[in-house]
């Protein structure tokens, strides 16, 4: 409509369509483009009141709410709008939900497994939207974890190694622990056993297993109960990639220690880090690792009977490894018994400095001693004479007087 026209609309019309025409002596110009324009009532003043959010469990919240002060709604209200985001995403724009006016209460469903939202909500009417209300938090409820990330395996041994992973990305609340299941992958009545283990940490050390055999692994995480499990294999001993077999590997013993001298190999996709040298009693047929060198490239080590138990025999292996994994044994052909425990503890006083050794110390405290009683007879032969040539004097003045 034009200006000149805008006195023939109803008066109970609340939507006007409205247009500018501009004119001048030659005439009208073209309309403008047309503009809706709602006259009659005001946006709401107030928000909606007491706004209630609660978790239903773990993708829905309830939200309920009162409507607001009749003053505050400046006519009839359509209804409510009601927004929210996650707190993962602070930046991000918001969801938005719409009912209509009779409604007081909510549900939102498929939402993100225990997270944080930010809520606010607003009425509207035909003249537009009220203003927002004060955000409410909430966060859903927990559930079942999801899959650990990166289950990967490291200082693989001839029998351990350390069973590693990654947080879930979607931990869907509080991770509680985890739970490693391992066993041989192909069944064995020697040693074949399924073995479960509860760790807080996201690795495990698993020792004891058997040479040149694979197992399967798999890790669950756990929050109110256990997510769904990730399945890695992997083989103790040598990895693609790993040292060849150190060479000529044999022992000199001493009064204190025994020496292991040997040739190095290839050394594989990666320079030699370091070495294992694992030990075996006699009545045993398990190996242990003495040491962990990090020495880098060498060609012997010197291994002191106080790491070893007394009269016991033993035979001695070698690993090579670099950041791929270990070479093969060599195994020492020769066995060694070490000392009793009288000729070991005998030996390392003999091996001491002589300053450390019972004959030094009985001595230096005897000098020590005799070198005390000098001082004190010194001192009480100069309090004497001291004394005496005071008395001396004190007489000769005495007789100068008189």
């Amino acid at each position: 409509m034009t200006l000149g026209r805008a006195a023939g609309v109803r008066a109970v019309d609340k939507n006007y369509e409205v247009l500018v025409v501009a004119f001048n002596a030659q005439g009208e110009s073209p309309p403008s483009a047309p503009i809706t324009v709602y006259v009659g009532e005001a946006v709401p003043t107030g928000n909606p009141k007491n706004i209630i959010a609660e978790a239903l469990s773990s993708t829905e919240i309830k939200l309920s709410w009162e409507p607001p002060e009749e003053e505050d709604k400046n006519g009839e209200l359509l209804g409510y709008k009601i927004f929210y985001r996650s707190d993962k995403d602070p930046e991000g724009s918001d969801e938005i939900e719409v009912v209509g006016a009779a409604t007081t209460s909510y549900e939102l469903p498929y939402l993100d497994m225990y997270t944080k939202y930010v809520i606010t909500m607003l009425c509207f009417n035909p003249a537009g939207d009220g203003p927002k209300s004060q955000p409410v938090l909430v966060r859903t409820r927990q559930d079942l974890p999801g899959p650990v990330a990166k289950l990967r395996f490291s200082d693989i041994t001839m029998n351990s190694l350390k069973v590693i992973w990654d947080e879930p990305p979607r931990p869907n609340g509080v991770i509680q622990g985890y739970l490693v299941t391992y066993e041989t992958a192909q069944p064995d009545e020697n040693f074949s056993k399924q073995v479960k283990q509860k760790v807080t940490t996201p690795y495990l050390l698993v020792t004891s297993l058997e040479e040149e055999v694979t197992y399967k692994f798999s890790v669950r995480a756990q929050t109110v109960g256990d997510g769904p499990e990730v399945k890695a294999n992997v083989t103790t001993g040598p990895q693609e990639g790993s040292p060849a077999r150190p060479k000529d590997l044999s022992l000199t013993k001493t009064v204190s220690s025994v020496t292991l001298h040997w040739r190095n190999s290839h050394s594989g996709k990666g320079p030699i880090l370091g070495y294992y040298i694992e030990e075996r009693k006699i009545d045993s047929d398990k190996w242990s690792v003495l040491m962990k060198t990090e020495t880098g490239e060498v060609e012997e080590y010197t291994v002191s009977y106080q790491n070893l138990l007394p009269s016991t025999q033993y035979e001695f292996r070698l690993i090579t490894y670099n950041e791929y994994g270990i070479s093969y044994p060599a195994v020492a052909d020769e066995k060694i018994v070490t000392p009793s425990k009288r000729f070991l503890e005998y030996g390392y006083l003999q091996q001491r400095p002589f300053y450390h050794q019972t004959w030094f110390m009985v001595t230096l405290a005897a000098v020590s001693i005799v070198l005390i009683i000098i001082v004190i007879a010194a001192l009480c032969v100069k309090s004497k004479t001291y004394k005496y040539k005071r008395k001396v004097l004190i007489c000769m003045t005495v007789h100068d007087c008189v």
